[in-house]
């Protein structure tokens, strides 16, 4: 799997995750990355750009998760954080 497969997993692992999640901040995100994630697909299947090119952009915003995350109240902010690390950090164990 390359690191361009990894990091869209992860993504998409995420995403199932939050989709449990009651916050309207978590389906926003998710709403939000599904675009995004159809957005990717078109261009790398269109090959308007390289699956490589996307990485850094990838990367980028699954580190900045977190960041999102710390802003929710208690307890969702404990349980997205949980879901964070498991999804990520099991597909992209070098984020940590």
């Amino acid at each position: 799997m390359t690191k361009f497969d990894r990091y869209l997993k992860a993504y998409f692992d995420l995403s199932d995750e939050f989709k449990n999640l009651d916050n309207e901040t978590i389906r926003e995100l998710v709403k939000g990355w599904e675009q995004s994630l159809k957005q990717i697909e078109d261009f790398v299947t269109s090959k308007k750009v390289t699956k490589s090119q996307m990485v850094s952009g990838l990367e980028q915003g699954l580190r900045e998760i977190p960041e999102i995350i710390c802003d929710l109240p208690s307890p969702i902010k404990e349980q997205a954080l949980l879901m964070y690390n498991q999804a990520v950090l099991k597909t992209i164990p070098e984020l940590e």
